[in-house]
């Protein structure tokens, strides 16, 4: 099993019309070619599900990403309440597309630095790009480093392909995104051999 010292986790904070931009995010983020690395991903929870603000894995997560659609609803303003308290980098990301009066004032008075995008594949190259440069920033085994190196600069070449967007299942549903060959916790999610997650369930 990946040890918690191996996982990198990340939070995406995201409005209710945003689904296809966080299965996007997971999709990309399971494409990351870092074999020493698993990735734990939490996220807003979706409509029907019980809302409640993890408190918990945001103060854990390395990293805090902040999408804002449409519109807003809770319990977004409060994952960034408590991603600042718990002192977390915060990459935000707003679509270019009109809002409602309620998202236009959060993205007036959220105090971020907003990254524009217009489709869902172009948000997930912009986390992938800073999710690379954060690890490559940690110690990595010279091959991993390279390897990454190059991925990195094919990113911001645009010469990686976009992932597939989906709106539900998948990566973007949060959970363990691990690579081939490591023991699956529960709620986690393999990425198969050419890159697509498959969902797992542990069966006893």
């Amino acid at each position: 099993m990946t040890d918690a010292a191996h996982r990198l986790r990340l939070f995406v904070s995201a409005g209710p019309d945003l689904g296809a931009e966080q299965e996007a995010i997971g999709r990309g983020v399971a494409r990351i070619p870092v074999p020493s690395l698993g990735w734990a991903i939490g996220r807003t929870p979706r409509r029907g599900e019980p809302q409640f603000v993890a408190w918990e894995e945001i103060a854990a997560a390395d990293l805090f990403l902040l999408i804002l659609g449409r519109d807003i609803r809770a319990p977004v303003g409060a994952e960034l309440l408590a991603a600042r308290r718990a002192g977390k980098r915060v990459l935000a990301y707003r679509k270019d597309v009109r809002r409602t009066q309620a998202a236009e004032a959060f993205a007036r008075e959220a105090a971020v630095e907003w990254m524009a995008y217009d489709v869902p594949g172009q948000v997930a190259r912009l986390a992938q790009i800073a999710l690379v440069e954060m690890v490559l920033a940690q110690g990595l085994p010279p091959v991993e480093r390279d390897t990454l190196r190059g991925f990195l600069e094919g990113l911001r070449r645009g010469e990686v392909e976009a992932p597939p967007v989906e709106e539900t299942g998948g990566a973007g549903g949060g959970g363990v995104i691990l690579v081939p060959g490591k023991d699956l916790p529960a709620g986690g999610v393999l990425v198969g051999d050419e890159g697509e997650p498959e969902d797992e369930s542990n069966e006893t």
